[in-house]
């Protein structure tokens, strides 16, 4: 079912890319030996031949667009897409600082990929910029670390 609904999907952004592209063909003259062709005059008198290759430059753009654009696009969505599970016990670094009972922020690091997210402290306690903690829990989009027995006193 997904294979069909991604055929349709790419077929109707290729005829739409086609008709956008295509629906200035009334306006387009060529200029062949000083000789005026309207293009749209010419196409009228092969109705089945231009329809016919209407219908297949349409199901090529939207295969080539599908192909190139869209499918890579999904495929990258995929891939950045990461469980909360995943993230406990992953290692981070306060950026801005936590006071007590309040919000602060950390950045981790997963697959090369830098994330920020809001954070609090586990025990409600105080926790300083540039320290590193691990993140306990996460709960509506809220981390909740712990700092780790070192901390970072540089810029990161």
């Amino acid at each position: 079912m997904h294979f069909i609904f991604t055929i349709l999907s790419g077929i109707v952004i290729g005829y739409i890319i086609f008709l956008t592209f295509f629906g200035a063909i009334p306006n387009i003259k060529l200029d062949i030996l000083n000789l005026k062709i309207d293009i749209f005059t010419k196409l009228l008198e092969f109705k089945i031949l231009s329809i016919l290759i209407c219908m297949i430059l349409g199901i090529l753009i939207s295969y080539i667009i599908n192909k190139f654009i869209i499918k890579p696009l999904y495929t990258a969505q995929k891939t950045m897409v990461i469980e909360s599970k995943n993230l406990i016990n992953q290692e981070a670094i306060v950026t801005q600082k936590i006071f007590k009972e309040q919000y602060g922020k950390i950045k981790y690091v997963i697959n090369g990929n830098i994330f920020s997210a809001p954070a609090k402290s586990e025990n409600g306690e105080q926790i300083d910029t540039y320290t590193q903690v691990k993140i306990v829990r996460i709960e509506k989009n809220t981390f909740y670390v712990k700092p780790k027995n070192n901390n970072i006193k540089e810029k990161c």
